[in-house]
């Protein structure tokens, strides 16, 4: 997928309390977002500039996130 345009995301960014440097270069950036189906394991690759972000996860089971700006983990899920 190409990215095309953001709308309301330095607001989102402000309120999930990333820094105001960190806030405006994400805003700004443009990312190429790959997605893949192995069976039933799917994964999202966010490439931005020099970092590279993938998130793997099956759905209907829980799984661990870390935010790769804040470094913070969370268990989240991805249920239909």
């Amino acid at each position: 997928y190409q990215f095309e345009k953001n709308e309301n995301f330095e607001e989102f960014l402000s309120e999930t309390n990333v820094g105001l440097i960190a806030r405006k270069a994400m805003a700004s950036t443009k990312p190429a977002i790959e997605i893949t189906k192995d069976g039933d394991k799917w994964s999202i690759t966010f490439k931005v500039m020099i970092k590279t972000h993938t998130i793997n996860f099956e759905i209907g089971k829980e799984f661990s996130e870390e935010n790769p700006i804040l470094g913070e983990k969370a268990k989240v899920g991805c249920f239909d």
